[in-house]
């Protein structure tokens, strides 16, 4: 279904064969979740990275359920990491955030035509070329842009205090939840 210009294709998780047949020339990303919900699905990141890179086109992961403790799915080619930390990083559920991890690893500016406002000169930043300013950072200072300047989201002080604290114990937490979820 389209709604604003974007069209949604899904797919079978674990089929790679329907991943390559999706991507078009109007493909901005792929997008999947490291562990599927509810399915529990568990796509093998390196070979949809490889799909979708040999596209020209970044790989986007939702990494909220493994949290970085259990997987880091930069390491597996993922350009872009994205987890809720309302869940499983915060621990307690008091505060509404998420996070966004750039690796820096995707060639925006081999792909300028189809990301503008990253490898172009873009005159809602005074002609600043994302790309050329801040390098393999420059999906990170384009979303902080986008997100404190266009935007205004931010979280408020003691929300991020809140998650930092949850965030201490983290590894702890997935320890024990890996231990039961074995015993299960």
């Amino acid at each position: 279904v389209e709604r604003r210009g974007i069209t949604t294709r899904f797919v079978d998780p674990l089929d790679y064969e329907a991943y390559a047949d999706a991507i078009d020339e109007d493909t901005a990303y792929v997008h999947f979740e490291t562990i599927g919900n509810p399915a529990l699905d568990t796509p093998d990141i390196q070979r949809v990275a490889d799909i979708a890179h040999d596209r020209g086109v970044p790989l986007l992961v939702d990494n909220t359920f493994a949290t970085p403790a259990l997987c880091r799915p930069i390491e597996h080619g993922a350009d872009l990491v994205w987890n809720s930390t309302t869940k499983w990083l915060h621990g307690s559920g008091t505060t509404v955030g998420g996070v966004v991890v750039d690796g820096g690893t995707f060639p925006w500016a081999e792909h300028a035509e189809k990301y503008p406002e990253l490898a172009q000169d873009n005159p809602a930043y005074h002609g600043v070329n994302f790309v050329e300013t801040f390098g393999e950072e420059a999906f990170t200072y384009a979303a902080i842009a986008r997100g404190m300047r266009d935007l205004g989201n931010q979280q408020a002080p003691f929300d991020a205090w809140q998650t930092l604290q949850g965030i201490e114990t983290l590894p702890l937490r997935m320890e024990r939840h890996s231990e039961n979820a074995l015993a299960v």
